[in-house]
């Protein structure tokens, strides 16, 4: 997510002149339809509407005064694209004056009044405000100052083929707050917070000369539906039970000399995350030894509505994901619960895995239990002796191919064709630089006698299985 910008102080809003209303009037014009398409996209074609479920249009959020800034606040849209995952582009622009002015018929007209509709590209001509792609259906944007509109559309995922029209325009703003005399200045969470942990630890700035403190939680920001209220001594408070999933409320009071109580600080909105279950990790199995390289990664869906699933593979345990060969983070959309990585795993070595669920609001689960797995080297091709072989020597060479990812290889020789008692049971180092792919036995084998014989190779992501068993004879 991309971290948010501070505001500058909100400047005064420019009504649309009578004028420009007239102008519009006269031509028939009640939106900037007109003017749609400036960026050249290709929009009418596409059946996929999308729906903005929050901010809801004027929107209003607060800034501390002096100097704090806002907590993320969250883009949320809805659509009905059946194929994912798809690349969300989104615009952003500030529809005050003097940057959000364009020209109409000649005069002066406001953005942020007169885009009504969807299209409004004259009001997001200049790209350099923000405009970004997003895979999911929940963004974080970079703030604007004071007045700003947003809209997003869809692509396919690679941004080529359009999804969906752009949605309708969203205005919201900004206005600045000072907090009462004594009262104290409310931290963390900060104001519309929506992804707060449980337990939820508040905090604010100590109040000199303070005697403890009131802390109140409602369901509204009148407080006529309380949650709880607690009294404390020191600056902070961790409440271990508030209800998870809604809109809350908390406010917090100075308790002064003689009884006195300061008046309420400025009221924080938040909400206390409630993310999907965390997803049980079927297949591979703790310690599963993969014989080929692009094995499939399965796990069982979560609970409380995901929207998508995250995926981790690396060779540590830690999930450095810098490390050599780690996949990275891999968005899986439900309801999907498996995904084969389209690049191979390397031969001979062991990897860790796990998955979170993630919902639209991207409340993400903890990761499931990080489970161990390998990817076995190449399956060793037999040389000689060859299948059905008559030796004239009894200490004949055994020899095989070189395979990539082992560390040793084993031989085996015995009477059985189960390979039980082998009278040869031997495992050779091997390395890179000097492959070892041939064997021959120290002590004699007994004349006029049917052996079998078998190899596989072995690394630190596990063995190969077992050539096939072949059978030879000595003179």
């Amino acid at each position: 997510m991309k971290k948010i910008k501070k505001f500058s102080l909100v400047k005064p809003l420019l009504m649309v002149s009578f004028l420009a209303i007239a102008a519009l009037s006269v031509r028939g014009v009640t939106s900037l339809k007109s003017l749609n398409n400036s960026s050249g996209d290709v929009l009418g074609a596409t059946t996929y509407p999308i729906t903005i479920t929050s901010p809801a249009n004027n929107y209003g959020y607060y800034l501390l005064s002096p100097g704090h800034d806002p907590v993320e606040m969250f883009y949320n849209w809805t659509d009905s694209i059946p194929n994912g995952p798809v690349k969300y582009q989104i615009e952003q622009n500030v529809a005050a004056y003097p940057s959000g002015r364009e020209t109409l018929f000649g005069l002066w007209y406001n953005c942020r009044d007169v885009c009504t509709d969807r299209y409004c590209d004259k009001c997001f001509q200049d790209k350099s405000v923000w405009t970004g792609t997003y895979y999911g259906s929940a963004y974080d944007p970079p703030y604007a100052d004071d007045y700003e509109m947003w809209r997003v559309n869809a692509k396919d995922s690679l941004g080529n083929i359009y999804h969906s029209d752009w949605s309708k325009i969203i205005l919201l703003y900004s206005e600045r707050r000072s907090t009462p005399s004594n009262a104290p200045v409310l931290l963390t969470p900060a104001d519309t917070y929506i992804h707060v942990e449980s337990p939820s630890k508040f905090d604010w700035q100590d109040v000199t000369g303070n005697l403890g403190y009131i802390i109140e939680f409602a369901k509204d920001s009148s407080f006529t539906q309380k949650v709880g209220t607690f009294t404390v001594n020191g600056s902070n408070y961790t409440h271990t039970s508030l209800p998870k999933g809604i809109n809350l409320f908390w406010r917090v009071r100075t308790k002064l000399v003689n009884s006195q109580l300061s008046p309420w600080s400025i009221v924080y909105k938040f909400r206390v995350s409630n993310p999907p279950s965390i997803p049980v990790t079927t297949s591979p199995a703790a310690n599963f030894v993969s014989q080929i390289t692009k094995p499939v990664f399965k796990w069982n869906a979560s609970t409380l509505n995901p929207t998508h699933y995250d995926i981790q593979i690396a060779p540590t345990l830690d999930f450095d994901l810098e490390t050599t060969f780690g996949s990275g983070d891999i968005r899986v959309p439900v309801p999907a619960t498996s995904w084969t990585d389209p690049n191979e795993l390397l031969r001979g070595r062991s990897y860790y895995w796990r998955v979170r669920s993630s919902n639209s609001l991207d409340e993400m689960s903890a990761w499931s239990p990080a489970k161990k797995m390998g990817v076995a080297p190449v399956k060793p091709v037999q040389g000689v002796p060859t299948a059905g072989a008559t030796l004239q020597v009894l200490k004949p060479k055994f020899t095989w191919t070189e395979s990539y990812g082992a560390t040793s290889t084993t031989i085996q020789v015995s009477k059985s064709t189960t390979m039980s008692l082998p009278v040869i049971n031997k495992t050779l180092i091997t390395a890179p630089t000097a492959p070892v792919t041939s064997y021959t036995p120290t002590t004699a084998l007994v004349s006029k006698t049917v052996y079998y014989w078998r190899v596989k190779a072995n690394s630190p992501g596990g063995s190969s299985a077992w050539s096939p068993v072949r059978k030879f004879t000595t003179k």
